[in-house]
Formats: C-alpha cells, structure tokens, sequence
C-alpha cells in the first residue's frame, strides 16, 4: 500500500508528514519506526529532527544523487509520474492537469499489483 501526497511548496512538508503519521498509523495500526529520506532541508529541519526523535522515528539519510538509494519508494514515484505522463500525452491533456493524472495513475499501479505483496510490503516499512 503507498500513499501519495501533492505539496505545493516544500515548505509544506513537515506539517504533512505529521498529518500523514497519524493517518499511517490509523489506517494499519502500526507506528512508524523509520523514516527514509534524501538530504533535502525539508527533510533535515530541527523541528523534524525534534520531532522524529519525540516519536521514537529513526532516520535515514541516503546519500546525495543516488536514486537506487531510494529503493521501492523510488520505483513507485518513478512509475507514478510516467504513468501519469503517459495518460496526459495519450488524450492531449493539459499539463495543468498533472496531480490529477499522477493520483489516478497511483490508483491504477496500486491495482495492478498482488494483495499479499503490498500487505507485507507495507508493514514490513511501518515496523522496520
């Protein structure tokens, strides 16, 4: 399973990661454990820090410029964004339409795999 939110700056993102930890943790009732991220200084503010280290969230740094790094995530993001690209150049569609294309490609991707995979994939990332 794999959730995908849309930022308009990334400014945005420490209060959605809160926002989103919550959710998370609702949904499968497991509590994040470890948070995997680039070195991106929304990723790297003290109050992230702060807050990771509240929750018991370890975290992971990969190295700058290597996607392979990213792993599963980054299969995911890739395959979202051409999926969505794909749909827009199919049917002319305007690029203003982009959150729409890579959500309803997020959806589709989630279809196309099997249930018992996403199941332990998902928590075996909630549990560490």
């Amino acid at each position: 399973m794999s959730w995908v939110w849309f930022l308009k700056f990334k400014s945005e993102t420490f209060e959605n990661f809160k926002k989103f930890k919550v959710f998370v943790e609702k949904q499968s009732g497991c509590q994040i454990k470890t948070l995997r991220t680039d070195r991106g200084g929304e990723f790297t503010s003290k109050e992230f820090s702060t807050f990771s280290e509240e929750y018991g969230i370890r975290r992971e740094l990969t190295a700058s410029y290597t996607p392979e790094q990213n792993g599963i995530a980054g299969r995911k993001k890739w395959t979202v964004v051409e999926m969505g690209k794909t749909m827009m150049k199919a049917r002319a569609v305007p690029k203003k339409f982009w959150v729409d294309a890579d959500s309803n490609s997020s959806i589709s991707s989630e279809s196309f795999a099997h249930k018992s995979s996403l199941q332990s994939y998902s928590i075996r990332n909630l549990e560490g």
